[in-house]
C-alpha cells in the first residue's frame, strides 16, 4: 500500500492517484478530498497551495467558480482602485 502524494487525491479503494483538479488544491499527503481555490487565487491542475498563485498585481478575483488560470479567475481592477499581493495577504 502506497501513500497518496501531495497534489493528488485518493478515494477509498483507489488503485491509482488522481490529479488534483483545476480550481482545487490538494495540500497534504494522504488526502482523500480536495479543497476549492478561493476567490483572488487560481489553482491549475495538481495545485498544492492556493497562495502560490494569487491574481497578478492590478487584478482582482472575478468570483468565477472555475478559477484555474488568470483569464478564468482574475480581472483588471476598476479605475480608482488598486490591489497587489500584499493587500491580498
Amino acid at each position: 500500500m502506497l501513500d497518496c502524494m501531495q497534489s493528488f487525491f485518493c478515494h477509498e479503494k483507489s488503485a491509482v492517484q488522481t490529479d488534483c483538479p483545476e480550481a482545487y488544491y490538494c495540500p497534504t499527503d494522504n488526502v482523500d478530498i480536495y479543497t476549492k481555490c478561493d476567490n483572488n487565487y487560481y489553482c491549475p491542475l495538481n495545485s498544492i497551495d492556493q497562495t502560490i498563485t494569487p491574481c497578478p498585481d492590478g487584478m482582482i478575483g472575478n468570483s468565477n467558480p472555475n478559477n484555474f488560470d488568470v483569464p478564468s479567475s482574475c480581472e483588471n481592477c476598476p479605475a480608482g482602485k488598486y490591489t497587489n499581493s500584499s493587500v491580498l495577504g
